[in-house]
């Protein structure tokens, strides 16, 4: 992709973010599997919720 506007960055950096996000929520099964506590693995298990959302307000953007 050319960046020539500012838009054109905006889409690329919301296209990476998106890509992140998706990664970050594939990783939350392993990482709340590997978590020495409960504690910690609760703390995944809500975090992915938190993924899910986020994935979803930048879906409804680009």
């Amino acid at each position: 992709m050319t960046i020539r506007t500012q838009r054109d960055m905006f889409e690329r950096e919301l296209q990476k973010l998106y890509h992140a996000e998706v990664e970050i929520l594939d990783l939350h099964g392993d990482l709340s599997e590997a978590a020495t506590s409960e504690e910690v693995s609760n703390l995944f298990r809500g975090h992915k919720e938190d993924t899910v959302a986020q994935i979803h307000r930048i879906e409804s953007i680009i």
